[in-house]
């Protein structure tokens, strides 16, 4: 009898967990093997397999103290253990040929979104998980077909740009603060286009309106922490050159602001506390600034910045009230909606203004309902 033989194949070393655990042969398509595809199982590649290890690029307008050193980065001997990994380089091209143009409609801000903030993320690892992160989302939205895939891909990228940059948040230095405002200022985008699909804006949890707000106002804490003048003369000085622009604005007024008028007049005479109402007025005050700016610029100029100011701007004590669903604050945001409208072109906003105009709607009762009809006129909206 003649020997029996076997039907050569390859095999494969660095295939899937599933596919390991089932002893069967693995193609090692990434990121989802036909098997686990199949199957409908999460596909895991080897840790080995999971990051892409570059060495810091820095031009010359990034100085080596502001951007620490990255864990990401490897010695030269260290690099040939590791393989590249094409999802992420699929996703950082996709940032640096799409995304990145959509984050502002101002040139010089795409730029250094462009080419700046990428220079620094590869040097820093939370700000380049962000980065990714953001990329991952806004493919999700353009490909309907590979949406969950994407969408968990962004959830466990940001997870770790969360996990990494919060406790350096906790040691604000002039080498870090470069890297954690633009890290802020990613996570806030990040956040905006994912909490456009939660359904309730006012819950207990952050993952409504207030921990919206919280996740602006750490930008805050950062500049406040640091040099605002070491974060102007650094690579992202053109991202803060803005508000200087925007102060010039503000003194001048706006037919739109005639409305914030009416609304004042009616906080004044609500039955609140003196400190509710000073708050209130404070805050009417500083979106009588905003509406100034955005409805005196010309439809391409204005920036999300020049809206969120707003937002960023906020006291303590308006946020609490906020918090406790006061009609006259609700009434103040409702106001506000109108800007967020401004900003529908945007992916990562749109839709905000229609469904913060509804969520205040159903909370209000009928008598403040009445304080909020030029709001949802200018938006648009049908109760």
């Amino acid at each position: 009898m003649l020997p029996i033989c076997r039907k050569p194949h390859r095999k494969s070393r660095t295939g899937c967990a599933n596919c390991k655990g089932r002893r069967i042969k693995c193609d090692e398509r990434q990121p989802i093997c036909l098997n686990c595809t199949k199957r409908k199982l999460k596909c895991q590649f080897e840790s080995r397999h999971q990051h892409v290890k570059l060495a810091p690029t820095l031009s010359p307008e990034v100085p080596p103290t502001a951007v620490p050193k990255s864990p990401l980065s490897l010695a030269p001997d260290q690099s040939r253990s590791h393989a590249l990994n094409l999802a992420h380089l699929e996703l950082l091209h996709h940032f640096c040929t799409s995304t990145y143009y959509t984050l502002s409609h101002n040139s010089i801000l795409r730029t250094m979104y462009q080419t700046t903030v990428v220079k620094i993320g590869c040097a820093c690892d939370y700000v380049m998980y962000s980065i990714l992160s953001i990329s991952a989302l806004h493919l999700s939205r353009l490909n309907a077909d590979q949406e969950r895939h994407l969408l968990s891909q962004a959830l466990d990228l940001h997870h770790l740009a969360i996990t990494t940059g919060l406790p350096a948040l906790q040691n604000i230095t002039a080498e870090n603060c470069t890297c954690l405002y633009i890290f802020s200022v990613l996570t806030f985008i990040f956040e905006s286009a994912r909490r456009s699909k939660i359904h309730t804006l006012f819950s207990e949890e952050d993952t409504g309106l207030i921990g919206w707000v919280s996740v602006l106002r750490g930008s805050r804490a950062i500049i406040e922490s640091s040099s605002r003048a070491l974060l102007q003369d650094g690579p992202l000085g053109p991202l803060l050159a803005a508000g200087a622009r925007r102060a010039r604005i503000q003194a001048s007024s706006s037919a739109h602001t005639d409305h914030l008028r009416e609304l004042q007049s009616l906080v004044n005479e609500a039955p609140a506390s003196s400190d509710e109402i000073q708050t209130y007025n404070l805050s009417i005050d500083s979106l009588r600034l905003t509406f100034n700016v955005v409805f005196k610029k010309p439809p391409d100029t204005y920036e999300a910045t020049d809206v969120f100011v707003w937002l960023y701007k906020l006291s303590d004590h308006f946020l609490e009230l906020l918090s406790q669903r006061k009609p006259e604050a609700l009434a103040i945001l409702a106001h506000f909606s109108v800007l967020l409208k401004e900003l529908d072109d945007r992916w990562w906003i749109n839709g905000w203004s229609e469904r913060l105009i509804s969520q205040i709607h159903g909370v209000l009762g009928e008598e403040h309902r009445l304080w909020i009809v030029w709001p949802i006129r200018e938006i648009g909206w049908m109760p």
